[in-house]
């Protein structure tokens, strides 16, 4: 998770099965790319923190280094690129 808000960290840990998944978390999206580098992802949820640009940005960064890793973009239409 990155940048997420803690309620979404604290669902998604009652959700999700912890012998099944294992939730790590990431201040920011350099650190969640530096992250991926060493260990892939199955599923990354970046919060609503940053703006969709950076997502993105993010999104294709990882895409590149793991493409089967699904990333969940938590924002408003606001923040979206247009």
């Amino acid at each position: 998770m990155v940048n997420a808000d803690p309620q979404v960290g604290e669902m998604l840990s009652k959700v999700l099965d912890p012998d099944e998944w294992e939730i790590g978390y990431a201040s920011n999206n350099t650190a969640a790319l530096t992250a991926a580098q060493v260990q892939p992802f199955d599923l990354l949820v970046i919060g609503e923190k940053t703006s969709g640009s950076e997502d993105i940005d993010l999104l294709r960064k990882i895409r590149r280094l793991h493409t089967p890793t699904r990333v969940i973009i938590l924002t408003d239409e606001s923040h979206l690129p247009r």
